[in-house]
């Protein structure tokens, strides 16, 4: 499938579950996604060979700049506990992006990465937030993660301090 088929069906998809995207570039889709805990970005990037749809997140929370290392650190732990998908710290003003990479062939397809950005983001959006307000250690913010993200975390060795 090339990126400009890809981008119909994704189109298609978005357009059945009545998601208002504006196109984004030649290849993607770039639109506002209200979720439970605050509203953000998310853009759609269509590639080919192989047929793989890319979704990235973020808002405008920023990162402080003293808590740039330890935020460095927690996300490397939500990533090692992520089945799909990784949050990274980008841009200019160090923003958190969740992006997750899938291979897409049919409309049906594009469901999974789709809710896996939404829910895992949304889910993210108010630990985030109180992590960048406090002094606490990475492996403490874990626990609210779990606690107020609702977030599956599913390793070993990697536990919040209170458990």
């Amino acid at each position: 499938m090339t990126a400009t088929e890809l981008c119909g069906t994704v189109r298609e998809w978005l357009s059945e579950h009545n998601l208002p995207f504006d196109t984004y570039q030649d290849n993607g889709f770039s639109g506002w996604i209200a979720g439970e805990n605050g509203r953000w970005h998310l853009h759609m990037i269509c590639e080919e060979k192989p047929s793989l749809l890319q979704i990235f997140c973020h808002h405008p929370l920023l990162v402080p700049d003293e808590r740039l290392i330890a935020t460095g650190q927690l996300l490397h732990f939500l990533n090692i506990c992520s089945r799909l998908g990784a949050f990274v710290v980008g841009g200019p003003k160090s923003e958190v992006i969740f992006r997750v990479s899938a291979p897409v062939n049919t409309r049906e397809d594009v469901a999974l990465p789709f809710d896996v950005a939404v829910h895992t983001f949304d889910a993210a959006l108010l630990p985030l937030a109180r992590f960048f307000s406090t002094d606490a250690a990475p492996e403490a913010a874990l626990g609210w993660f779990r606690e107020e993200g609702k977030l599956t975390l599913r390793v070993r060795g990697v536990r919040p301090e209170s458990n």
